[in-house]
């Protein structure tokens, strides 16, 4: 079969898109398409102990990222611009497998061996999703503020959270785009951050004398800010909230390599002869007649979708894929 390269434009308009978020106060965007890359482009790299990448909400392989709730965790580089003051703020996708406190924690940036300090979140006892920062004097409620929300998680199901911090009164918690209200408890002063450890996603350590807390359950599309996201960001970040995607996929569009650098090799099941190429938010970048190769060397790095479909049928599948 002969082959069609097909050569894709610079669009400046994304470019400026991807310049204008990064520049915005994200720190770090880790997107578990079977790396712990950032890609927010302040070269926060994760050092992971696990490569157990696993299918997405859409149902996508290797584009999320299991943890056992064992000794799994990401571990963030130990530098001082991801310990910000206040306002901060995270978004993230997330699938919890129990819902125990010990294995509940989803991240911390700053993990101490011996206090409350840093900024983290995790589940209450019940299954509600909670936001703290701590003043690094101990493990108490006194060394602690910590908002609760409302809403009772499931396992297994996969749930868009996004949390704002901006004081001991002031935190917002979010749930598939919906602020989730919530109430204080804890009494600990201003946020203090310890001395020697880094931040990291799916650990912190757990009551004086315990043990280490890990989460257990899948992480997806991790952002971390050192300002508070608006409610039109949280909104365009969990627009998919609604459509809970979990089945496995039908194996009908397989691409590789992905993440990928240059050429993005297709392999479909079924006769399909268009082929569009969107950003993460929907915007169209790209449209042509299909081809088993295209050529994303000129597009920023990102994540997008790739989209086939057949005229004659109007059928579709769809996928992500990874620039680097």
């Amino acid at each position: 079969m002969k082959i069609i390269v097909i050569y894709l434009a610079v669009f400046l308009s994304f470019q400026s898109l991807f310049s204008q978020e990064r520049d915005a106060g994200m720190l770090l965007w880790y997107t578990f398409n079977a790396d712990t890359y950032d890609y927010s482009g302040n070269e926060f790299d994760g050092v992971s102990n696990t490569n157990a990448y696993t299918f997405d909400r859409f149902g996508n392989q290797n584009a999320a990222l299991f943890f056992d709730g064992i000794n799994d965790y990401v571990a963030l580089p130990n530098d001082a611009r991801l310990k910000p003051q206040l306002p901060v703020s995270m978004m993230f996708w997330v699938k919890c497998d129990n819902l125990a406190p010990q294995y509940t924690t989803i991240f911390t940036n700053d993990f101490s061996t011996s206090a409350h300090s840093g900024v983290w979140t995790n589940l209450s006892t019940d299954g509600r999703m909670t936001v703290s920062y701590g003043d690094n004097t101990g493990f108490y409620s006194a060394n602690r503020r910590t908002k609760i929300g409302t809403s009772y998680l499931q396992t297994g199901r996969w749930y868009h959270i996004a949390v704002l911090v901006y004081g001991p009164n002031e935190m917002e918690i979010f749930i598939n785009c919906k602020n989730d209200g919530g109430t204080y408890s804890g009494t600990g002063g201003s946020l203090v951050y310890g001395n020697y450890f880094s931040g990291s996603v799916g650990r912190k350590d757990a009551n004086a004398g315990d043990n280490t807390y890990y989460f257990r359950g899948i992480l997806d599309e991790f952002k971390y800010y050192s300002r508070p996201v608006t409610e039109n960001e949280i909104l365009t970040d969990c627009k998919d909230s609604q459509t809970q995607i979990i089945e496995l996929p039908s194996n009908k569009l397989i691409i590789y390599p992905n993440p990928t650098n240059e050429i993005l090799t297709i392999s479909v099941s079924e006769k399909y002869d268009k082929i569009e190429i969107q950003s993460i938010e929907g915007k169209l970048i790209f449209k042509a007649d299909f081809s088993e190769k295209v050529n994303v060397s000129e597009l920023p790095k990102g994540i997008y979708i790739l989209r086939v479909t057949s005229s004659k049928t109007g059928t579709f599948e769809t996928t992500k894929f990874v620039k680097r």
